[in-house]
């Protein structure tokens, strides 16, 4: 089934693993998405695996960026949008993610000709969000520690104040090893 009309945000996260910052975002749908399902309380769920958004698939889709720890200065590099943990993969799964990569590309590509090369990875992640339409971004604000979105708390921003806040994140993290003059 394709939901055009269901509300979709970016949920960003970072971890560090292995000497190594990663910063993702994957696509979530906020509010309800299904008849059957109740509503939660920030209504945030992942697309499912059965379901398109304006044609495209969302399911196990990423935007992603990488920085090394030990490098000086630090910066994140590596930005890409794949496919991530995928379960099973069939001609047909296959096939959807295929068109769904060649669309965010055509239409990312319309909005470098437009506004230019991305010069942050905060502005990257607001190219693709558009490419998907997504509206607004999600940061984990508080861990209950069950690991669901419905126990834990979310802060839901605009693509604007998104951008600014994961390059925000991204500016904390490299300045950690510069030392104090």
């Amino acid at each position: 089934m394709d939901y055009k009309s269901i509300p979709l945000a970016l949920y960003v996260t970072t971890r560090r693993d292995s000497g190594y910052f990663h910063i993702e975002a994957y696509p979530v749908t906020i509010g309800k998405v299904q008849e059957y399902d109740d509503t939660p309380p920030d209504g945030i769920r992942n697309p499912g695996d059965s379901n398109t958004f304006g044609g495209l698939y969302l399911s196990d889709l990423h935007a992603t960026g990488l920085g090394s720890e030990s490098d000086t200065p630090r910066k994140v590099f590596a930005w890409s949008v794949e496919y991530r943990s995928i379960y099973a993969l069939d001609l047909s799964r296959a096939e959807r993610c295929l068109t769904t990569l060649r669309g965010i590309e055509r239409r990312t590509e319309l909005l470098r000709r437009k506004f230019g090369s991305p010069e942050s990875f905060g502005q990257f992640l607001a190219y693709f969000a558009q490419a998907i339409g997504a509206e607004k971004f999600v940061f984990l604000s508080r861990s209950r520690g069950y690991g669901t979105y419905d126990q834990d708390e979310h802060l839901l921003l605009s693509v604007s104040d998104g951008i600014y806040k994961v390059n925000s994140m991204i500016r904390e993290w490299t300045e950690e090893n510069i030392p104090n003059a």
